[in-house]
């Protein structure tokens, strides 16, 4: 996982799902759609194609207390995750967290979520089931 730090830092506008796309897949931003520019009837057919022309595919959305995390798969050591945002009260932030629920990179670049537990502290909200695909 080579971490990419989001570029627009914006309450509902920022790109920190495409940085971490981008860092979890090993790519540059650019080669990432930004996926909040789509309307919310479309981004989520761009989300499932970019990640099916990689290779991967959804297979669906972990909660705590629902599903286990240690039993996600990582790509590349990595799971992308959902938490509250901790610059933009109300709103949510894409990060990446290990199998264990430590954030090991937050895209944003002050880094608030940082090396924080967030199944431990119960921040996490949910995280996104990707696997290899057969192919």
């Amino acid at each position: 996982m080579t971490p990419v730090d989001q570029t627009v830092v914006d309450s509902g506008f920022g790109n920190c799902h495409q940085a971490v796309m981008a860092s979890l897949f090993d790519l540059d931003i650019t080669q990432v759609p930004n996926f909040i520019l789509y309307p919310d009837t479309q981004w989520w057919t761009v989300y499932w194609y970019f990640i099916y022309g990689l290779g991967y595919e959804w297979v669906g959305t972990g909660y705590p207390g629902q599903h286990s995390l240690a039993d996600t798969e990582t790509i590349n050591g990595s799971i992308e995750a959902v938490v509250p945002s901790r610059t933009f009260p109300g709103k949510t932030h894409a990060v990446l967290i290990d199998s264990a629920g430590v954030v090991v990179h937050d895209p944003n670049p002050n880094k608030l979520w940082q090396g924080v537990n967030v199944l431990e502290s119960g921040d996490l909200k949910s995280w996104s089931i990707i696997e290899k695909r057969n192919q």
